[in-house]
C-alpha cells in the first residue's frame, strides 16, 4: 500500500452535474494543466447560457428594426406617393388594408425599438448601482 505522501489527495466537487478537481487540495503551489483546463471549462459551462440567451435576444431585436425599416420605406412609397396624384390618393390609400398593416408595424416596431434601449439603460443602470 503506498503512503500518503506519495499520493496525490484531489476532492472533487460537482458544480451542475460536472466534476472539478477543488484547488485547496492540490499540494502542488503550481496549477496543473488539467486543474486549468477544469478552470476554462468551468468559466466556459458558465457563460456560454448568458452568451446564447444574448444571441437570442439580439436576433429578435435585430428582426423588428429591419421589419420597421422596411415597413417605413414601403408604407411611403405605396401609401403615401411623392406626387400630386399621390396627395390625391392618399386618403383613400391610406385606409387599404396593406397600408394599416404597415402602420401598425411602423408603430410596433417603433415602441419595441424604444424598448430595448430602454431595457438596455436600466440593464445598465442596474450594474452601475451594483459596482456602488
Amino acid at each position: 500500500m503506498p503512503r500518503m505522501s506519495q499520493q496525490r489527495e484531489r476532492e472533487v466537487v460537482v458544480v451542475e452535474n460536472q466534476e472539478y478537481i477543488n484547488a485547496e487540495t492540490q499540494t502542488n503551489s503550481e496549477e496543473s494543466p488539467s486543474r486549468k483546463w477544469d478552470k476554462m471549462k468551468l468559466a466556459y459551462d458558465f457563460t456560454v447560457p448568458y452568451f446564447q440567451w444574448i444571441y437570442f435576444i439580439s436576433k429578435v431585436y435585430i428582426l423588428w428594426i429591419v421589419i420597421h425599416y422596411m415597413s417605413v420605406q414601403l408604407y411611403v412609397k405605396h401609401c403615401v406617393p411623392s406626387s400630386l396624384w399621390g396627395f390625391i390618393t392618399s386618403p383613400i390609400l391610406v385606409s387599404s388594408p396593406h397600408c394599416k398593416a404597415m402602420r401598425w408595424i411602423l408603430h410596433t416596431g417603433a415602441n419595441t425599438i424604444d424598448n430595448m434601449w430602454n431595457t438596455i439603460g436600466v440593464w445598465f443602470s442596474a450594474k452601475l448601482m451594483q459596482i456602488n
